[in-house]
């Protein structure tokens, strides 16, 4: 892994907040999933829909601060590479 730099606390706030919204949604598909298993029937198919509209938005949003933030430190952005961030030295590490 090739670290590239460090993030500020302003962004490490943001992509924070992003990644919880992402990690809620996927616990709500597992939820989701759980209750069609069992057979529970409350709307699920609004639900999964809702789901996967929430999940393509904030999928957009971490995209999008990917982008600005290795532009703001010029750091080279493809949608090919795999970034990963160690939130407790907010390096940021190009895998």
């Amino acid at each position: 892994m090739t670290v590239l730099g460090k993030i500020t606390e302003i962004e490490k706030r943001d992509i924070t907040q992003l990644m919880g919204r992402k990690g809620a949604l996927e616990d709500l598909f597992i939820v989701l999933g759980r209750q069609a298993e069992i057979g529970v029937e409350a709307n699920t198919a609004q639900l999964y829909e809702r789901i996967v509209n929430d999940m393509q938005q904030v999928k957009s949003e971490i995209s999008d601060w990917w982008i600005t933030v290795s532009t703001s430190h010029s750091w080279e952005y493809g949608p090919s590479n795999v970034w990963n961030i160690n939130f407790d030295t907010d390096e940021v590490f190009l895998v």
